[in-house]
């Protein structure tokens, strides 16, 4: 018998589909226990059968800023899976093998029966098993493609990393005898879990290339109204660029407050980082990020502009990130076609004079600029901005308001 657990929030679409794979593809008799999260998504799309429960969190209240619960619902599902009374009677369920499956997580056949197999051949220290995650056209996406979770690699088709996914995740027994509470830890829960874990049990977490599951990529944290700034820089930390924390604490800061539907400009997209960070942290917005790839050529990190191009859009959808538009040209080429913005970051060593003065106009009356590299060219930001407010000073960026007063600085 194995104990599989799933948190479930706003995935609802994606829950039945889940669950459907879990009864079709796996081997081994289970019980499998999902927690609705506070979703408030109205009647919860599976019922509760022989070899499936529903439990339901209700902690969020009026005023709170909503964070995922994921910790309090993986312990919340263990805790009830072994209690020893279940309907008045003794619940006498051995489980030899618990799971995490996500609920934007679709396992194929066998799946738990190939990863039982493997613990045999993993070394002594294991923790947690993970596995590929896939897109519907098997190529590897997020989290197996964050390398900056990956320490390296056991063998050919085993790989060594620093927490584990949380996507189809096997844990070795060792890690519920020496007592650990999933509830006691924050948000990211699989990082945090990780060092929690590795502080107290000498051991390693690997992630195995022989299977695979498909996932949909952030169909739950689309639906926060805010994502956590540590969250954030986790999320990012594997792209390697010259952005600072900083920097992410005032996109973040920023671009989380402004109204659904706004529309956000990343001049200099890059590796991606700021377009990601402003994405993630409003994704009722839409971010146009606009690059014509000579930075990340010369440097490079592509070889050519086709490459470019579909690196780039790989980078940003491994992170979790649909909100978006990719527009690679020359931003001169393209204000003609661009509508009213709200936020407009830029990030240009070169142009960033003529860039600022081509978009200002574009920006709404009391919109922000966040203008990196400010100190570079100070003097002309604040003969275009002379009558703007000027908000903050972080990281490498200044932050400025359009205000409506100013008519004609431009000149």
């Amino acid at each position: 018998m194995i104990l599989i657990i799933t948190p479930v929030y706003r995935s609802y679409h994606i829950v039945r589909e889940m669950c459907e794979a879990i009864d079709k593809y796996t081997v081994n008799p289970f019980l499998h226990i999902l927690v609705d999260d506070d979703s408030n998504c109205g009647e919860f799309p599976i019922k509760a059968s022989k070899n499936r429960r529903i439990l339901m969190m209700k902690k969020d209240y009026e005023g709170i800023i909503r964070k995922t619960g994921e910790g309090q619902a993986i312990q919340l599902a263990y805790d009830w899976a072994n209690q020893p009374i279940f309907n008045g009677e003794i619940n006498q369920l051995p489980y030899q093998y618990v799971f995490l499956i996500e609920a934007d997580v679709i396992v194929k056949e066998g799946w738990d029966k190939k990863m039982i197999d493997l613990i045999p051949t993993l070394p002594t220290d294991w923790l947690t098993l993970d596995v590929q995650s896939t897109d519907f056209e098997e190529k590897l996406t997020y989290p197996t493609t964050n390398w900056g979770s990956k320490v390296g690699e056991e063998r050919e088709d085993l790989e060594i990393t620093h927490y584990p996914d949380f996507q189809c995740t096997l844990f070795n027994w060792k890690i519920f005898d020496a007592g650990i509470n999933f509830a006691s830890l924050v948000d990211p829960v699989d990082s945090f879990f990780g060092r929690a874990v590795n502080k107290i049990i000498d051991g390693k977490h690997y992630r195995t290339k022989l299977v695979s599951v498909y996932h949909y990529i952030s169909q739950s944290i689309k639906y926060l109204e805010t994502i956590k700034i540590e969250n954030l820089i986790e999320r990012v930390k594997d792209i390697d660029s010259y952005i600072f924390d900083d920097d992410l604490r005032i996109y973040h800061k920023y671009a989380s407050v402004l109204p659904d539907g706004s529309t956000i400009l990343d001049v200099g997209t890059g590796k991606g980082k700021s377009a990601i960070t402003l994405a993630l942290s409003n994704a009722k917005s839409t971010v146009i990020t606009v690059d014509n790839g000579t930075r990340p050529i010369v440097d490079g990190w592509v070889n050519s502009s086709k490459d470019y191009v579909e690196r780039l859009n790989r980078t940003i959808k491994n992170h979790g990130v649909n909100n978006y538009k990719f527009i690679y040209d020359d931003i001169f080429n393209i204000l003609g076609g661009l509508p009213n913005i709200d936020l407009f970051h830029l990030d240009d060593e070169e142009l960033e004079t003529d860039i600022l003065k081509a978009v200002l106009p574009l920006v709404k009356n009391d919109g922000i600029l966040l203008v990196r590299n400010y100190l570079r060219f100070k003097e002309e930001v604040d003969r275009m901005c002379k009558n703007y407010e000027y908000l903050e000073y972080g990281g490498l960026i200044q932050v400025i308001r359009k205000n409506n007063t100013n008519i004609d600085n431009n000149n």
